[in-house]
This record gives C-alpha cells, structure tokens and sequence, in this order.
C-alpha cells in the first residue's frame, strides 16, 4: 500500500500499541491542521512562517519514523529561509500535500485494521 511500516512506530514506543494508536490519532489530528495552516500561509505569501510549520512536522514525522516525508518538510523549511519564488515554494507543497494524503490514508488504514 505504501512506503510506510508500522513496525517503526510500534518499535519507538516497545510495543505499546495504545501508545502507538495515541501517537498516530495526534499525527493524523495535529498533521492536518499544520498542514492546512501552512497551505493558507502560502497562499498569504508567508513563507517563512510556513516555513516554521514545516520545521514542527518535520520533527513530528521523523521521531516517528516517517522519514522521506521529513525530509520532504526539512527541505520546504530551509528553501523557506532563502528568496523564495513563489511558484517553486507551491510546487513543493503540492508535493508535499500528496506525500501527506498518502502518509495520512496509511494512518487510516492502520487505525481501522487494528494494526495498532
């Protein structure tokens, strides 16, 4: 289904699969609203406090292992300190937004199998 396992989530917090189901239910809930904030900054030309967003995320995904999708943030926050072109920022959220909708359907699909 995807790039995502949830056996790195599972292995952060020793198995503890309420644990693992907490951590999920707050990524998927505090992801979006981020996420959505930061699209409505970008669309105000906010970079740099998107930019902020993204180094919050960032941080989020990785302690949880999703790796590629943390990068992906990193490199929206460093580009959010340079001169940013407006275009080149949106590509890169849009890119962003699809990597999420994936992140946040396996999240779904992990909840309601009780694979945690």
């Amino acid at each position: 289904m995807s790039n995502f396992e949830i056996s790195k989530v599972l292995k952060i917090v020793d198995n503890d699969k309420g644990m693992a189901r907490t951590l999920l239910e707050m990524t998927l809930e505090l992801g979006t609203i981020d996420f959505n904030e930061m699209k409505r900054l970008t669309a105000n030309a906010e970079f740099d406090a998107a930019g902020k967003l993204a180094h919050k995320l960032k941080s989020s995904l990785a302690t949880l292992g999703f790796n590629s999708i943390s990068e992906m943030m990193k490199d929206l926050e460093h580009y959010s300190k340079t001169s940013v072109d407006p275009a080149t920022f949106e590509t890169k959220m849009e890119n962003l937004e699809m990597a999420l909708e994936e992140l946040f359907a396996f999240i779904r699909h992990s909840l309601a199998s009780d694979l945690v």
